[in-house]
């Protein structure tokens, strides 16, 4: 066995059980016997190395005996204090972040739009002044730099078996899209914040135009027209981007707090036999954060890691217990739910991930599809279907704004519905249809727009 290192045909790496967790035993040569002089070779028990998230980490190394610490759960090298540091780290950037895109960038909205500089206040045929870019592209550069340092937080918290897993899985491989995507959701932003202000100053010319689209309908028209009367196009636009301020962002923002009190419960005040275990409840806290501050890549990368690590081990139960059950249910003794409870993981864990996972994305479908891109993309495609003729055609000017929001807006729109619908159940495939027939509806407009004389 691996235990006695006497026979001759021990391999040099095998796997044992040490204190109930899965480990495995790096047997190098020693120095004092070897098998070219006669003799047994003698082997020296390196220390355990954990296989799975949840596998007890080494102590130390000691040369000649193996130190195996049952309590420790985190990776070779990284103790309870440095996985707090790295999430003191990740949590700051992400809340500075999060407070550039949903405090700053309303601001430079409200600053340009007139309202405070009129120097910088829009036209409706040239849109708005270039120097409007300059702070986004600002909070664009320090998305690099937070975005890097977020990444690496997260890293520094795992082993190299979960590395290895992130990669065969493509998380790792995908950051640099998920990045780009994040700077285009950051842009995609900021036109919508100014896009209520653009249609104020267009509002002469497109009033009663967007009046008379809604005249015909039958349910809804006469309603539509009293609100769109009262409130003004660009006040039901900025009704819209309101809600989303205060949905995902406030909201959100908000939720950071409850975030790092999940953190403190899990890292700063658990006891010292759980304090080294970053569980799943944690980085999905972490990855909703995220979210806030949008960075698709920093979230992708928590919501595998939440996704991996629903599996724990159970000592409460018993290997032997286990294997006897799958007997037991081959024949027909048990049924499938006992069987699965004698199961030597976490059954309770894992349904609670599940539940989370659940709770995660239906949250994401509403907050940020929903909210975030589809009710903007309605205004801003009827914008498009009545100004198109009139106003001039470039890349900075009202209708290459649009476009390009409409186009971000529905790319997200898209991304975000694909990798929420499957993870949330019933619920999220429903929301999922409604996405899907907006954006077609949205298409629809869009295309008739341009190829229906009237």
């Amino acid at each position: 066995s691996c235990g006695s290192l006497s026979c001759a045909t021990c391999t040099p790496r095998c796997t044992s059980a040490v204190d109930g967790d899965a480990a495995e035993l790096a047997l190098a040569p020693a120095g004092g016997g070897s098998g070219g002089d006669g003799g047994a070779p003698g082997f020296r028990v390196m220390a355990p190395m954990p296989l799975v998230s949840g596998a007890a980490a080494p102590s130390r190394d000691t040369g000649g005996e193996s130190h195996y610490s049952p309590g420790s759960l985190v990776s070779v090298g990284v103790g309870p204090e440095d996985l707090l540091a790295s999430a003191l780290v990740l949590e700051a950037q992400l809340r500075r972040h999060a407070w550039l895109h949903w405090a700053l960038v309303p601001a430079v909205a409200l600053a340009i739009s007139g309202l405070l500089v009129s120097d910088l206040a829009p036209t409706c045929g040239a849109g708005f002044t270039h120097w409007a870019l300059l702070p986004i592209v600002l909070v664009e550069m320090h998305h690099l730099y937070a975005e890097r340092v977020a990444w690496f937080s997260v890293k520094q918290m795992l082993a190299p078996p979960e590395i290895g897993i992130l990669r065969h899985w493509g998380i790792l491989r995908a950051r640099r899209w998920l990045v780009c995507l994040g700077l285009l959701e950051s842009l995609d932003l900021f036109t919508d914040f100014m896009f209520p202000f653009l249609l104020r100053v267009c509002d002469d010319s497109i009033t009663e135009r967007w009046i008379m689209t809604w005249r015909s309908e039958v349910l809804v028209g006469a309603a539509a027209v009293h609100i769109l009367r009262q409130l003004r196009p660009w006040g039901v636009a900025l009704t819209g981007v309101l809600l989303n301020w205060l949905v995902t962002g406030l909201w959100g923002l908000w939720g950071m707090r409850r975030h790092e009190a999940i953190r403190r419960r899990t890292l700063d005040d658990a006891a010292p036999a759980d304090r080294a275990r970053v569980g799943s409840e944690l980085f999905f806290a972490w990855a909703r954060s995220a979210s806030t501050a949008m960075m698709p890549s920093v979230a992708a990368l928590c919501e595998a890691l939440a996704d991996e690590r629903r599996f724990i081990f159970d000592r409460k139960k018993d290997a032997k217990t286990a294997t006897e059950s799958r007997v037991k249910l081959t024949y027909g003794r048990i049924k499938l739910e006992m069987q699965q409870q004698l199961e030597i993981q976490n059954v309770e864990e894992i349904a609670n991930v599940a539940r989370k996972a659940r709770t995660h994305y239906l949250k994401m479908l509403v907050a940020k599809v929903i909210i975030g891109n589809v009710l903007s993309l309605g205004m801003q495609s009827t914008f498009l279907a009545l100004t198109f003729e009139t106003h001039t055609r470039g890349l900075f000017s009202p209708l290459g704004m649009v476009i390009f929001s409409m186009a971000t807006s529905a790319t997200m729109a898209i991304v975000l519905s694909v990798r929420a619908a499957t993870r949330s159940g019933t619920k999220g495939v429903c929301l999922a249809m409604v996405v899907a027939f907006s954006l077609l509806w949205t298409a629809l407009q869009v295309y008739f727009a341009f190829n229906c004389p009237d």
